[in-house]
């Protein structure tokens, strides 16, 4: 056994590209620009990386899927909204 690209599998990187051609005719993202992670922490992580801004602040739901808790922290400090069943689990402006 061998690990997968760390860009993902270009199989599945070439019918990602093919799908945006086909659904968006007026994009042509090239499969060289697409990467692919088994599940959403990888995923995030990456993006949070690519446009965390250090000067700004996170606000997220408290509880929240226990990995996302972990990254914040990682680029900058956080403040947790407490969310409940009564606010059916979603922040509020206030």
């Amino acid at each position: 056994m061998k690990y997968t690209p760390a860009a993902g599998l270009p199989e599945l990187r070439t019918q990602i590209a093919a799908f945006y051609r086909k659904a968006l005719t007026a994009v042509t993202v090239p499969m060289e620009r697409i990467s692919s992670t088994p599940a959403h922490p990888g995923a995030l992580l990456l993006a949070f990386g690519l446009v965390w801004n250090p000067r700004r602040e996170v606000l997220m739901a408290d509880p929240c899927y226990p990995c996302n808790s972990k990254f914040y922290p990682l680029f900058a400090g956080e403040r947790c909204g407490r969310v409940d069943a009564q606010t059916r689990y979603q922040l509020s402006a206030d």
